[in-house]
């Protein structure tokens, strides 16, 4: 294989973007990178870090090319990190950890040294376990903001190989770890589950109806929503027993669907009962609503 031929495949499994450790890896001496450079082969988009080919970078690829030019065991963190796995928070900027002191233009850089047990991989990018970004989440969101991160996180089932009371005890003073404290006195994280035999169900409901598949976790305003169809304006929330039981998860839902229905969304609660009872009624309404004209939202505040 050619040098440009390994070099555009690692590129297209890391969203377009390499860095000059790795070209280096692959055989590439840095005269021959510098070479790829002038001849805009290679965009520079960090220090060390370039584009194959093009500069129209997606999310994902500024993702990966932060995480490059952070060094072999920088991870992504905090808000992105939130992000990634589904919880309510928003990425005002790229956020990454490393061990020691390094500057990226235009991310914020955390140093802190992380166990193998606070880190895996998502999708093919480096980023700290579920605990250990709530534990980061808790020094800089509002304890508000901190608790719906805990119940979004209980409510898909998130889990970790290290939980957060042994993170405290491993990092007693970082900041947050009194806001920690205080929710972890009322509050668990579930167990991590497969997704749930409803969840598979109503997949299966859609298929056997010719229903269009909808979006899965769509973010829009705060929220990520289970099954979305956008042009639509409508969610269906698949509700299982489980995950909605306790007193806070049914206010929050109760007060996520009025918000949505404000910002002009049609919000569906499907159960296992509708499934089993009269699934034809159900896919008929679904259709309906699918092809009804999308309404317009009202002005909220987002």
């Amino acid at each position: 294989m050619s040098d440009d031929a390994a070099m555009g495949r690692l590129a297209r499994a890391q969203h377009g973007v390499v860095s000059l450790r790795q070209l280096v890896a692959l055989g590439l001496g840095r005269g021959a990178v510098r070479h790829r450079v002038m001849c805009g082969r290679l965009i520079r988009v960090h220090r060390g870090v370039y584009a194959v080919g093009h500069d129209r970078l997606t999310h994902e690829a500024r993702l990966t090319a932060a995480v490059l030019a952070g060094g072999p065991r920088a991870v992504l963190s905090h808000r992105p990190a939130g992000a990634r796995y589904g919880l309510p928070v928003t990425e005002r900027r790229i956020e990454i950890t490393v061990p020691s002191r390094r500057s990226v233009a235009g991310v914020t850089v955390h140093v802190s040294g992380l166990a193998p047990d606070e880190h895996e991989v998502v999708d093919g990018l480096p980023v700290t376990t579920v605990a250990r970004t709530l534990f980061d989440l808790a020094g800089t969101l509002s304890r508000r903001e901190l608790r719906r991160a805990f119940d979004e996180a209980d409510y898909l089932r998130l889990t970790s190989p290290v939980g957060l009371p042994e993170l405290l005890r491993r990092h007693p003073s970082r900041p947050g770890a009194a806001n920690l404290r205080a929710i972890l006195a009322d509050h668990t994280v579930s167990t991590a589950y497969p997704e749930t035999e409803l969840e598979a169900d109503f997949r299966a409901f859609l298929a056997d109806h010719a229903l269009p598949p909808p979006q899965r976790q769509y973010p829009t305003m705060e929220f990520r929503l289970d099954c979305a169809w956008p042009e639509a304006r409508l969610v269906v929330e698949v509700d299982g027993r489980a995950t909605h039981a306790t007193a806070s998860r049914f206010d929050s839902d109760r007060e996520r669907d009025r918000r949505l229905t404000l910002g002009g969304w049609t919000v569906v609660r499907v159960t296992n009962r509708m499934l089993r009872r009269d699934p034809a009624r159900l896919a008929a309404d679904l259709r309906a609503l699918l092809q009804a004209p999308a309404r317009a939202a009202d002005t909220v505040a987002p």
